[in-house]
C-alpha cells in the first residue's frame, strides 16, 4: 500500500476547491433544476436586493463572543444530526484554528505518517506510470497543497474536528466555516456509529489495498459531502451562499496551479465520485441505505464511479509471480499495489483523450502492478497484469491501449511477436503488450515496461509459455480463480 494514500485516507482533509465552488454549483444545481429560466432570473433579482438591503448590516456586525461561537457550533451540530440522522454517542472535541495553525497541523501529520522514503518510494512509482513528471518533490508538493487548501479536518486518532477560520479571522463562523463544521462533524458521528480506524481511517494499518481503500474513502467523503449539500439548502441564507461563492473566486490557488493534474484529481475523487456514489445509495433507500453500506464496503473505485455495480460486480484478486529469479540484485522492489479503474484511467490518459480512457479501463475486473528500480543505473522496471470482465472487454483494451503506445513511441517503432503480443521500442525504455488467459479462462492483459528487450523476455518467461493463440497462461501465474 502506497503510504500517501493512507495517509490522506487517514486525515480525512475537507478541500476548499471542492468545499466552495463545488458545492455552490450542486446547491443551485439541486435547487433551480426544476424550474424555468425566467424564474431563475427573478430569483437573481431578489438576491440583488436582498444583498443591497443587507450589506450595510453585514459591515457592521460584531465578531462573535466565545460564548456565542460555541452556541453556533452547538446549533450546527444538532442541524447535522438532524439530516444525517444520526444522534451524537459522545460530543466530539472541536476546534477552530487559523490558516497557519491549519497548515502547521497538516505538516505534523505529515512529518508523522510519511517518511521522506516513503515518499520518494511513491515518487519512483507514479513518475515510471508517467502519473507525475520526473523530479516532482511528493512531499513538499502535498505539504503545500493541503496547506493551501484545507478548509477543515477529523482527525479519527484523536477524535477531533478542526475548521480553520482564515476566511473570515477573527474567529467568526462563515459560511464557509459553517459548511466546513458540518462537514466534519459528519465525520465525528461517522466514527461514532461505525468506527472509521476500523475502515482504515486512521493510524491503523489494514490488508486494503491502495483502490479498495480509494473506494472506503469514497464512501466516507462521500457521506460528509451530502450531509454537508444538505445542511448548505436547508440552513444557509441566500446572501451567504453569494458570499461563498466569493470566497471560492478570491481563495488562493497557487498550489493548487502547481500540482500535477493526477494529484489534484485522485484528491478530489472521493468527495466528487463519493457525493454521486453515496447520493445513488441516498435515491434508492435514504441514509439507512448508506449506513448499510459500511457493512459492505465497496471493492473498488469500479464500483464508486458506476453504482450500478455496487454491491455485486467484486474485482478478482490478481496475483503476480516472483520476479525475483528473473532480475540481478541491483533490482530492488520500489512499489506494488492495484491500480484500479480510477488510476488506470488516469494512466491511459496520459497518452490518450478522457473518453478513450474511459472506454478502455470500463471493463476492468482487478490488476496488480510492481516497480522496481536499477540501484545501480536508477532505470526503472513496470510489470503490470489486468483482469477483464470478459473477452471483448479485453480486446477493446488491447485496440485502444495499441494507440496508447503508438502516441508514446511512434508507430515506426512497433513490432508484432505472434498474435498476442505488440513491441514498441523508444529510445530509453521497451514496451511489452501480450494478450491471454488465466488457468479459469478469465481474460489477462499483461504489460511490461522496461529498460531493454532482453529484460523484458526475461520478465516474460516468469509468465512460461506465452503461447500464440493467446489461449492460456501458465499455471505459475498463481491467480485464484474469482469467489
Amino acid at each position: 500500500m502506497s503510504r500517501l494514500q493512507k495517509l490522506l485516507s487517514c486525515l480525512l482533509i475537507l478541500l476548499l476547491l471542492f468545499s466552495t465552488a463545488g458545492n455552490v454549483a450542486f446547491f443551485f444545481w439541486g435547487r433551480h433544476q426544476a424550474r424555468l429560466a425566467t424564474e431563475r432570473q427573478l430569483e437573481i433579482e431578489s438576491l440583488r436586493r436582498e444583498i443591497r438591503g443587507l450589506r450595510q448590516q453585514l459591515q457592521e456586525s460584531r465578531d462573535l463572543d466565545p460564548g456565542l461561537l460555541q452556541g453556533v457550533m452547538d446549533s450546527i451540530a444538532d442541524q447535522t444530526e438532524a439530516l444525517r440522522e444520526l444522534e451524537s454517542l459522545t460530543p466530539p472535541s472541536r476546534r477552530l484554528i487559523d490558516q497557519e495553525q491549519m497548515a502547521q497541523l497538516i505538516s505534523k501529520k505529515l512529518d508523522e505518517g510519511y517518511a521522506p522514503e516513503e515518499a520518494h518510494r511513491d515518487e519512483l512509482v507514479l513518475t515510471t506510470l508517467e502519473l507525475i513528471p520526473p523530479g516532482l518533490d511528493l512531499y513538499q508538493t502535498m505539504s503545500a497543497l493541503l496547506g493551501e487548501q484545507a478548509a477543515g479536518l477529523y482527525d479519527p486518532d484523536d477524535e477531533t474536528l478542526y475548521v480553520s477560520t482564515f476566511l473570515e479571522g477573527n474567529g467568526r463562523m462563515g459560511p464557509l466555516e459553517k459548511s466546513t463544521f458540518a462537514h466534519e462533524y459528519t465525520h465525528a458521528l461517522q466514527d461514532q456509529y461505525f468506527d472509521l480506524e476500523a475502515l482504515g481511517m486512521g493510524a491503523a494499518e489494514t490488508d486494503w489495498d491502495d483502490d479498495q481503500l480509494l473506494a472506503i474513502q469514497s464512501l466516507v467523503e462521500g457521506d460528509a459531502a451530502l450531509a454537508m449539500q444538505q445542511y448548505m439548502t436547508a440552513h444557509l441564507k441566500p446572501l451567504e451562499l453569494v458570499k461563498l461563492i466569493g470566497q471560492a473566486v478570491g481563495m488562493d490557488q497557487e498550489a493548487l496551479d502547481r500540482t500535477p493534474p493526477y494529484l489534484r484529481a485522485s484528491l478530489l475523487f472521493p468527495y466528487q465520485e463519493g457525493l454521486l456514489f453515496v447520493g445513488s445509495l441516498f435515491q434508492q433507500g435514504g441514509w439507512a441505505m448508506v449506513n448499510a453500506a459500511y457493512t459492505d464496503l465497496p471493492q473498488s473505485t469500479e464500483q464508486i464511479m458506476h453504482p450500478e455495480r455496487y454491491p455485486h460486480d467484486v474485482p478478482q484478486v490478481v496475483t503476480l509471480p516472483s520476479l525475483a529469479d528473473s532480475l540481478a540484485p541491483e533490482w530492488q522492489l520500489v512499489g506494488e499495489n492495484v491500480l484500479g479503474e480510477f488510476s488506470l484511467r488516469a494512466y491511459l490518459g496520459t497518452y490518450l483523450s478522457q473518453s478513450q480512457a474511459a472506454q478502455a479501463a470500463s471493463g476492468w475486473d482487478g490488476d496488480q502492478y510492481v516497480v522496481y528500480q536499477n540501484a545501480t543505473s536508477q532505470q526503472a522496471l513496470l510489470v503490470l497484469l489486468l483482469a477483464w470482465d470478459d473477452e471483448a472487454e479485453m480486446a477493446e483494451f488491447v485496440t485502444i491501449y495499441r494507440e496508447y503506445a503508438q502516441n508514446r513511441f511512434g508507430d515506426d517503432l512497433t513490432q508484432t511477436d505472434g498474435a498476442d503480443r505488440t513491441w514498441w521500442t523508444g529510445k530509453n525504455d521497451v514496451l511489452l503488450l501480450a494478450q491471454g488467459a488465466a488457468p479459469d479462462g478469465s481474460t489477462r492483459a499483461l504489460i511490461i515496461l522496461a529498460p531493454d528487450k532482453v529484460l523484458a523476455e526475461r520478465i516474460l518467461q516468469e509468465f512460461s509459455v506465452f503461447p500464440a493463440s493467446g489461449q492460456i497462461f501458465s499455471a505459475a501465474l498463481r491467480i485464484p480463480a474469482p469467489p
